[in-house]
């Protein structure tokens, strides 16, 4: 079965709506909106992805029923938009909702109802650190760009992931 990717979203849609056609017409980049540019350019999303598909939980609803999983991609967007910024489970769900940049970025141009409660980007955030992934995905990009860390974006953008990693870590460690 082929994994879903934000850009599913995107090659659906024939006509636009009023929404699509205001947030192209604005004149302005906020800060939010270039740093999820950058991100979007720099992580290396199918291999992250690749890390977690084995102990996510299936896409698919399971033999008893029940909703299916959100894609991990889009959990993962979230999760590290919640890192970026610094937000808890519940507000990270309300960013969701209030930020177009961030809903666009974590979701595409899905609608507001698609939205992951605050319980479901829990799971995933548990998920990720009981499983260690934290440690693996930081892994990951550090291994991937060691050979092309000349370009100043990549390095400072590998800079602030891995600061903010740490940081999230900290505070991990000291919940506990």
């Amino acid at each position: 079965m082929r994994q879903w990717t934000v850009a599913d979203n995107l090659s659906g849609m024939t006509q636009k709506s009023f929404a699509d056609l205001s947030w192209e017409q604005k004149d302005k980049k906020t800060g939010r909106e270039r740093f999820l540019g950058e991100m979007e350019l720099v992580v290396p999303w199918k291999e992250l992805v690749k890390l977690i598909v084995p102990v996510a939980p299936r896409v698919e609803p399971g033999p008893s029923g029940g909703r299916p999983a959100y894609p991990v991609e889009v959990m993962l967007r979230i999760y590290l938009c919640q890192t970026w910024y610094n937000l808890s489970d519940d507000g990270m769900e309300d960013t969701l909702y209030d930020s177009e940049s961030v809903r666009r970025f974590c979701l595409g141009k899905a609608a507001v109802d698609e939205v992951p409660d605050e319980r479901s980007i829990r799971r995933f955030r548990h998920l990720l650190e009981t499983e260690k992934l934290q440690e693996k995905l930081m892994q990951r990009v550090t291994r991937l760009y060691r050979g092309i860390l000349k370009n100043a974006l990549h390095l400072n953008t590998l800079c602030m992931l891995a600061s903010l990693y740490l940081k999230r870590r900290v505070l991990v460690a000291a919940q506990g």
